[in-house]
């Protein structure tokens, strides 16, 4: 792992290794509706060593972890990730061109996505009097102690799911509370990463009160590269199907399907 780390950071300096939320199975009840997560913490630099080490060091530890009589995948990463289809008021949707410099996808088009962050479970824990004392990069042992499982442990990690969607759409397009529907984010669903065996992403509907040309002009303010980008976006269409990232394409068949049930 850390040889196969040393040579990733090497490529790209900007890589760096950080706890992520680690899930083992989920779980629909439909009649109800609600979706279970078994969860725990993992690390990008593990994510890198086992789910996108490729197909068969993943068989190779899929067996191990049956072999020890745990489940298939406890021994993989399976970091959550979540997709927000981001949805302007006259009813477009937003997507953004990814940099040459991120290790999935590169240059290609995408919704905005990104992970939950654990050591936001410390802010939400400690609150604002405490924030100046947390550290950005805690232990797993400091995020397990601060949330204390139980109810409450997975009230507060429900709540970073949430927050982590609206976190990446301010992060990415600099939208944020001020205009967005914050009420009407919804978690449609998940999708298992085909591409990534045992990688699971939540799929979230945002939207924004901003027209697309407020939203345009928005970002021709704060970012150029990010306006040119979702002007594109609106104006080759076809161009943006062919290039769209694997994730974009499953998270926006899960925004379909929900959209499609509500209608």
């Amino acid at each position: 792992m850390e040889a196969l780390w040393s040579a990733k950071t090497a490529l790209n300096p900007l890589l760096f290794n950080g706890l992520k939320v680690h899930t083992l199975r989920t779980t629909a009840d439909d009649a109800r509706p609600r979706l279970r997560f078994d969860i725990g913490l993992t690390d990008y630099k593990r994510y890198l060593a086992t789910n996108a080490a490729g197909t068969a060091r993943i068989a190779e530890l899929t067996a191990a972890a049956v072999e020890a009589g745990h489940e298939p995948h406890a021994f993989l990463a399976n970091p959550i990730g979540v997709d927000v289809i981001c949805r302007t008021s006259d009813g477009f949707l937003i997507f953004l061109k990814r940099s040459a410099q991120v290790f999935e996808a590169t240059g290609m088009w995408a919704s905005v996505g990104g992970h939950p962050e654990p050591h936001m479970l410390l802010h939400a824990v400690r609150g604002s009097a405490g924030a100046a004392a947390i550290n950005e990069h805690p232990t797993a042992r400091e995020v397990f102690d601060a949330v204390d499982g139980g109810d409450r442990g997975g009230a507060l990690v429900v709540r970073e799911l949430f927050d982590a969607a609206l976190r990446e759409v301010e992060e990415e397009l600099g939208l944020g509370a001020d205009v967005m529907l914050t009420s009407a984010t919804r978690l449609l669903g998940t999708f298992g990463a085909a591409w990534v065996e045992g990688k699971v992403d939540v799929v979230f509907a945002a939207e924004t009160r901003l027209t697309m040309a407020q939203v345009r002009a928005w970002l021709d303010q704060v970012d150029a590269d990010k306006a040119a980008a979702h002007a594109h976006t609106t104006a080759h269409a076809e161009s943006v199907k062919r290039n769209i990232s694997p994730y974009t394409r499953a998270a926006l068949d899960v925004y379909l399907r929900a959209s499609k049930t509500e209608a």
